[in-house]
């Protein structure tokens, strides 16, 4: 298997969207492991892993990201919100799919903004396949 570690803020949306489309057409298992932080758009491809590993102290941050630098006309920044609120209903799906999380938990999380999740929620809702305990695993 390809072994992906993570330790990241997160980034952009559409680029996380292309990386997430290209593990998922991978013929060979991917392996993500989070460690550190995974937030955001990291988060995104750390769920797209065949199988999920994540070292004890790791913290995951979902949410529905953020616009900075909007700007344009009234018709621009409609369209624009148009666009990002199709976005951020894919990105539910997206978390109801890769989670065991109730799917009200993920409507109400996401709402209420940022969503920090911890390794044993995680283990527990299927985030998380395995808790690294042996650094041979990750070898």
């Amino acid at each position: 298997p390809i072994k992906c570690f993570i330790a990241n803020y997160g980034g952009v949306l559409d680029n996380a969207k292309s990386l997430v489309e290209i593990m998922t057409l991978s013929k060979t298992p991917i392996y993500t492991i989070a460690i550190g932080m995974c937030a955001s758009a990291a988060s995104m491809i750390y769920l797209a892993g065949t199988k999920r590993l994540a070292t004890k102290n790791v913290t995951f941050l979902f949410h529905q990201g953020s616009c900075s630098n909007l700007e344009g006309s009234y018709a621009e920044i409609s369209q624009f919100m148009d666009n990002y609120k199709k976005d951020i209903d894919e990105l539910r799906d997206y978390y109801k799919k890769y989670t065991n999380f109730p799917p009200e938990k993920i409507d109400d999380c996401l709402e209420k903004g940022d969503w920090y999740v911890r390794p044993d929620e995680g283990l527990e809702n299927g985030v998380i396949d395995e808790i690294v305990e042996d650094i041979e695993i990750l070898l």
